[in-house]
């Protein structure tokens, strides 16, 4: 089997993880109450393995499939957690197809991993079968006044760009050759979930149901670029939050606003810092690659398993 082989069923399974995080973070928002947590839980796992999966394509020469694909919109509680249930055994089957088709040991293992930890999951949903039986379907509704379409309105643009800056700092965490770079990009990843959920949540409280499509989303593989690029997106999710507390009257959700403002101001001076320094040490812009393929993260599919960094 050749790289180029490889590269596409790792694409395949890293779209499965990225309809995966969609279903179970939209299942969490739905059911809410002590199993929305232990939900939302699973789709973080499953970042992870959307991450496994894009540092494998990338570290065998191929680019990350970046997509988000059509997922399961249910809103009966029981439906959703047997749903999800049935997703982890089609991925457990899957993976363990490729596992076997696979010859590289390593990405063997990685297989390995993800499939026990699939495995994990399945028995997780199906314990929580009985937790929400009899709970009622939600129901979602269109605006009920001007007041609520501008609700409505301004929440599914910050999902929006949430959802796209999820993608953008997930990507830049595959392909930056510096290890823990990669790491601290993909804690802003984490920040940015923690953003969307908070308005898909509020959004379905108000008895609306969220669209979940990422803002347009600009990959870039050049260090400089990367940090001035995060910067622009940064600034512009600062303004538009400050227009939605200007806009919109309710002081819960304005302090909600308020809070992920101060967060993204922090991302803001995080990530001039890092454009400055790179400034000051010019011969670092070399941590990346024009073309991604070419870029050998210090996070490899080897490393994922305890081996050294190179």
């Amino acid at each position: 089997m050749t790289d180029d082989q490889v590269v596409d069923l790792l694409a395949h399974d890293m779209s499965m993880e990225h309809q995966a995080i969609l279903q179970y973070l939209f299942s969490a928002w739905v059911i809410g109450g002590e199993v929305g947590p232990s939900i939302e839980s699973v789709a973080r796992d499953e970042m992870r393995h959307f991450k496994y999966f894009g540092l494998a394509i990338v570290e065998l020469g191929g680019k990350p499939r970046m997509e988000g694909p059509a997922f399961q919109r249910l809103t009966d509680p029981t439906a959703i957690v047997l749903a999800n249930a049935a997703s982890e055994d089609e991925a457990v089957k899957v993976y363990t197809q490729h596992r076997e088709l696979i010859p590289d040991p390593r990405v063997k293992k990685l297989y390995d991993r993800i499939i026990e930890e699939e495995m994990y999951h399945g028995q997780k949903f199906q314990r929580m079968v009985a937790k929400v039986e009899g709970m009622p379907p939600v129901e979602f509704h269109e605006p009920q006044s001007p007041q609520q379409e501008t609700l409505f309105r301004f929440l599914e643009e910050d999902i929006a760009g949430e959802y796209a800056a999820i993608l953008r700092y997930l990507h830049q965490s595959f392909i930056v050759a510096d290890g823990k770079l990669g790491n601290a990009i993909e804690d802003r990843a984490i920040d940015e979930m923690k953003h969307m959920g908070w308005m898909a949540e509020h959004k379905i409280d108000s008895g609306g149901e969220p669209v979940l499509q990422p803002a347009p989303v600009q990959y870039s593989t050049e260090l400089p670029e990367i940090f001035r690029y995060n910067i622009q997106l940064e600034k512009g999710a600062e303004e538009r939050y400050q227009r939605h507390i200007d806009g919109y009257e309710d002081p819960d959700l304005q302090r909600v606003w308020a809070h992920i403002k101060f967060q993204e101001e922090h991302h803001t001076d995080d990530f001039e810092n890092r454009l400055a320094d790179l400034n000051r040490t010019p011969e670092t812009q070399a941590t990346t690659s024009s073309d991604a393929s070419n870029v050998k993260p210090k996070t490899s599919v080897g490393s994922l398993f305890g081996k050294p960094q190179s």
